[in-house]
């Protein structure tokens, strides 16, 4: 008898041999007798091949004959039963599977060379499915893009990468009775990849198929289902296997500080200077995801910070010099660093705001050009506000009047014949106001609008403050172009 695979015999091979003779009916039919243990017949084993042989049993003296033998008419013939417990090993299961090799029957010597006389039955059995999948959850860092391909596999104990599971990988010989089918689901539900290995094909034979780029910004739970069917039918059914894997995707959000300097110090940061630091601006760094995950600290990029602002600040003699009233716009340029590698990430960067100050206008004055925080500079004549302050600037009970002195340059609609009005620069504006009173920000980090584009509203091109008879003109003109063009006034004109 040869054992066929999946089949083996057990360690310590469990063999019986008995004998049961052929009985004559009253009605003439036969049937067998009840079984009995010999022990005079020759048995051998080899585990290694699952070869069982039995010797000893004496087929022509034991014929089966319907008269009964010659010597013996009570003698219908006898047949050997031989009893071998096997044991299922490195399968996945299926219906139908021969536990013997073809080949497996009686013998007229002891050598295989000449082929049995007769060969055996084959019995069958069904295995119940048996399998297992891996996966791995995917953490990456902007601006890096994630590699779903990873979400199927696992790095094994050898350190081979692998989609399949320890002892799990189909040989041919283990998936020899069952299809397996991956298929790999984004968190909407959409397929992204699929995998087929049919009933015994080797792992090495098969691949992953996507159906899109592998590279993916879809951050969440995503599952693999694995599907598992007998290749025939029988009493073993499909198995269907699930997993969810997560996808991190982290970005950072900064938040800056605004803070205060007077007139004429020295800025309290090195614009142009690309570090890892914007000192007495940078409050924090939190790297987040959409799934909400927690980051891990250790595995966090450097992150370096190029701040730049857009005026009022002026090199002189090294330092650089605060020369606007107002505030001092900055900008922030954000990179990822990787040992001698940078890479900008500016644009996956959210950025958040806080400000101390009382009467703190960094929403309005975001409105009309870029800026990532603000150096607020007291008007003239005006000691610093309350809240944080540097460069020289201290701290009193009077809220800061944040302004921004500029020349108005107005396009006015003239009547024909009539003789154009000039619009005079505009001076420095005085603490109060209607942007200062629209801008006002409360303690504490707020979320910050990155790069406001221009509204197309005319008031806007105003500068934030003016005084006197020429800004009172310049309003007047506006207001006027503004109703002739049929705009609704605003509760500001």
């Amino acid at each position: 008898d040869f054992i066929a695979p999946p089949f083996a015999l057990t360690s310590a091979p469990e063999i019986a041999t008995f004998i049961s003779s052929r009985i004559k009916n009253a009605d003439g039919t036969f049937s067998w007798g009840e079984p009995v243990k010999t022990e005079a017949l020759t048995v051998a084993a080899d585990a290694a091949s699952g070869t069982v042989e039995v010797s000893g049993f004496d087929y022509a003296a034991n014929f089966i004959s319907d008269t009964g033998h010659a010597d013996d008419p009570s003698n219908y013939g006898k047949k050997l039963i031989v009893t071998v417990r096997v044991e299922a090993r490195n399968t996945f299961g299926g219906n139908a599977i021969p536990t013997n090799k073809a080949g497996s029957g009686v013998y007229p010597d002891d050598s295989a060379q000449s082929g049995p006389a007769a060969e055996f039955p084959v019995p069958t059995a069904d295995l119940p499915v048996n399998y297992a999948i891996v996966s791995s959850d995917v953490t990456t860092y902007a601006p890096d893009a994630a590699d779903i391909s990873a979400l199927v596999r696992r790095i094994g104990e050898d350190g081979v990468v692998t989609c399949f599971a320890k002892d799990q990988v189909p040989d041919g010989i283990n998936n020899a009775y069952v299809n397996i089918q991956y298929i790999l689901k984004d968190p909407t539900g959409k397929t992204c990849g699929t995998m087929t290995i049919p009933a015994g094909m080797q792992a090495k034979d098969t691949k992953w198929e996507w159906t899109e780029d592998t590279g993916s910004d879809r951050a969440g739970k995503w599952q693999i289902v694995c599907t598992v069917s007998p290749k025939t039918e029988g009493t073993q059914k499909s198995g269907m296997l699930s997993m969810e894997p997560q996808l991190h995707l982290f970005h950072p959000e900064v938040t800056f500080r605004d803070t205060q300097t007077a007139y004429g110090k020295e800025a309290d940061f090195k614009p142009g200077v690309k570090a890892e630091d914007v000192p007495n601006h940078l409050e924090g760094v939190k790297w987040v995801s959409p799934d909400g995950a927690a980051s891990q600290k250790e595995a966090e990029p450097k992150l370096l910070y190029l701040a730049t602002a857009t005026h009022g600040l002026t090199v002189e003699n090294g330092p650089y010099i605060v020369r606007d009233r107002g505030y001092v716009p900055v900008t922030v340029r954000i990179f990822r660093k990787d040992g001698d590698n940078e890479r900008e990430i500016t644009d996956y960067t959210d950025y958040a705001h806080c400000c101390g100050l009382d009467g703190c206008n960094f929403a309005a004055v975001n409105r009309h050009e870029k800026a990532d925080f603000v150096i607020h500079v007291p008007a003239e004549g005006e000691s610093s506000g309350t809240g944080q302050t540097s460069g020289g600037g201290g701290q009193s009970d009077t809220p800061a009047a944040v302004v921004r002195t500029a020349v108005v340059q107005v396009p006015v609609m003239v009547p024909a014949g009539a003789a154009a009005v000039p619009v005079p620069a505009a001076a420095a504006a005085p603490a109060s106001g209607a942007e200062t009173a629209a801008g006002t920000a409360a303690e504490g980090a707020v979320a910050g609008t990155r790069r406001v584009p221009a509204t197309g509203d005319p008031l806007d091109a105003l500068p934030l403050a003016a005084t006197g008879c020429g800004a009172a003109l310049a309003w007047a003109v506006l207001l006027l172009i503004k109703r002739r063009a049929g705009i609704a006034a605003k509760g500001r004109d």
